[in-house]
């Protein structure tokens, strides 16, 4: 059967445009009213990065030439990373958001066909049309994430590159909003997402969302209720085109000010499992509890057409402390599991909220926050266990988040535990580790911490390890399993407000499916212009 690329894929390059253009053209372009020009802040913040590192297996491939690690033996070699890098900062007026946009061109010594040029970038922003009425938010990234989950886990992406894909998404999301009664409010919101990969083995897929929303919490005191509604579509180069459908109603019952609980009813359809649309009943229920400004509880469980679906989450937040957890069950997509994962950074933005409420200057200090402390760590932001595959799939997963930060030290960790499971009926597999009747598991854990030895020198060291295995009763060998560990430790100077160095010391292995062992040195020097 032959499969055509839907109309979706063919526009979303004039998306794909707009997403990357729009956060660096609005505060330019709209900029040029002198009212607004008198209320908008734009910084624009040049940097460069050099990185030395000297690997004696620069390919992660297996001492004697592992069988999925790589068909040659481990090779050595001098790498050299030169990533110059532009941010730009929109505050205040009518839009707010920050972009990076930077390019990474590695020159190997020994092997001059492995240099290429990739481009990094990060953005999001909020553009104010109408006042208090109609928005538009527009979130693009461009990163380096695994092929396989099953493969060599590099540290970084000079090393282990066959194993890795450049992943682009970009989103824009036009809405807008209104009020009714006393304490009603609406909203109405279009969102076409796009991604695409340099991977033979996922093509290019787009999600378009049609979302309604009314709530009104606070109907007779103590009663509310909320109506939701949401009509999905993703199409892809390689796969039949799936659709969703679903509409909920919830009743909303005040217990205190701090608690509330919700009774959930509702209906969805879906053409995921057949090419003939099903449909379904949605029932559940859930509660929200806010003990303090700082602390935040949810819960909802429903029954959905996959079975029990659910979702737990806690946050708290201390001066020097933040904590996070979530435990879900649901439907999901590759750009949706890119920003799924628990990083560094969304604690260290969580802790430092109080300190720093406007979101792009708490940015801006966290990530010079994480350049300084946790050098190496790659995209902050993107950094989440994502499964590159085409189509929606099931995922069951758990994650927690801890950092705590002392006057000289800091300490951070974080687990998760990810199940995913293939959606799409067998007649239109799913590609890469999540084929039609694959389960992928993943495992993993990281714990880092840092010393201040001098107030311009600090120590790091930093252990990870993860544990992946794929289970597919019709494959020829049915389960697939791969260990990782990696172990880290050096020094961090800071010359100048604007200049800093960092010389680490690396240790990986990995074992399974990818068998191998490499160890490295890495040294970086980061100037801001």
């Amino acid at each position: 059967m032959k499969i055509r690329p839907s109309g979706s894929i063919r526009t979303a390059g004039r998306w794909r445009t707009v997403a990357i253009l729009l956060p660096i053209g609005l505060p330019l372009g709209i900029g040029c009213g002198q009212a607004f020009a008198q209320e908008q802040a734009f910084r624009v913040v040049p940097s460069v990065r050099l990185t030395e590192t000297v690997t004696d297996n620069v390919g992660l491939n297996g001492a004697t030439g592992g069988q999925s690690s790589g068909s040659g033996k481990s090779e050595s070699d001098w790498i050299t990373l030169i990533s110059p890098s532009l941010r730009m900062e929109a505050r205040g007026g009518r839009l707010q958001g920050a972009l990076n946009v930077g390019v990474n061109s590695s020159l190997y010594a020994n092997d001059s066909s492995r240099n290429q040029n990739t481009l990094s970038l990060l953005g999001a922003g909020k553009l104010e049309v109408l006042e208090k009425q109609a928005f538009i938010d527009v979130k693009s990234s461009i990163s380096r994430q695994l092929v396989s989950v099953l493969g060599p886990r590099p540290a970084d992406q000079v090393t282990g590159t066959s194993n890795q894909a450049e992943v682009r998404n970009f989103n824009v999301s036009p809405y807008v909003v209104g009020r009714f009664s006393d304490s009603g409010t609406m909203e109405l919101r279009y969102t076409s997402d796009m991604t695409e990969t340099d991977s033979a083995t996922v093509g290019r897929s787009v999600r378009q969302v049609w979302t309604a929303s009314a709530t009104d919490p606070r109907v007779t005191g103590r009663l509310g209720w909320a109506f939701s509604f949401s009509d999905s579509q993703v199409s892809s180069q390689s796969l039949r085109d799936t659709k969703q459908q679903s509409a909920r109603f919830t009743g909303i019952v005040s217990i205190d000010p701090q608690l509330q609980l919700r009774l959930i009813a509702g209906s969805e359809a879906n053409n995921l499992n057949s090419i003939d649309t099903t449909r379904n009943f949605i029932s559940g229920i859930g509660l929200d509890w806010t003990p303090s400004p700082i602390t935040r509880v949810g819960a909802t469980f429903e029954d959905r057409f996959f079975g029990p679906g659910y979702l737990i989450s806690a946050e708290n937040r201390q001066a020097h402390s933040s904590f996070r957890f979530s435990f879900s069950k649901d439907v999901s997509s590759i750009s949706q599991s890119l920003f799924s994962g628990v990083t560094l950074y969304d604690l260290l933005m969580l802790q430092y909220a109080a300190q720093y409420p406007d979101v792009n200057a708490r940015d801006s200090f966290v990530r010079n926050l994480i350049a300084t402390q946790a050098p190496g760590v790659g995209n902050p932001v993107v950094g989440a266990q994502a499964v590159l595959t085409n189509g929606l799939f099931l995922d069951r997963r758990v994650q927690l988040g801890m950092n705590f930060s002392g006057a000289r030290n800091s300490l951070s960790l974080m687990t998760y535990r990810s199940e995913r499971t293939s959606l799409v009926d067998r007649r239109f597999a799913l590609t890469g580790d999540l084929s039609s009747g694959a389960t992928v598991k993943d495992l993993g854990a990281s714990i880092s911490a840092n010393h201040q030895l001098t107030p311009a020198t600090s120590a790091t060291l930093a252990l990870s390890a993860t544990r992946s295995t794929r289970e597919d009763p019709t494959a020829t060998v049915p389960h697939v399993s791969t260990r990782t560990r990696m172990v880290s430790t050096g020094l961090t100077t800071t010359f100048s407000r604007k200049l800093n160095a960092s010389l680490m010391l690396r240790n990986s292995q990995g074992s399974g499916s990818a068998d191998y062992k490499e160890n490295a040195i890495v040294g970086s020097v980061f100037l801001q212009f």
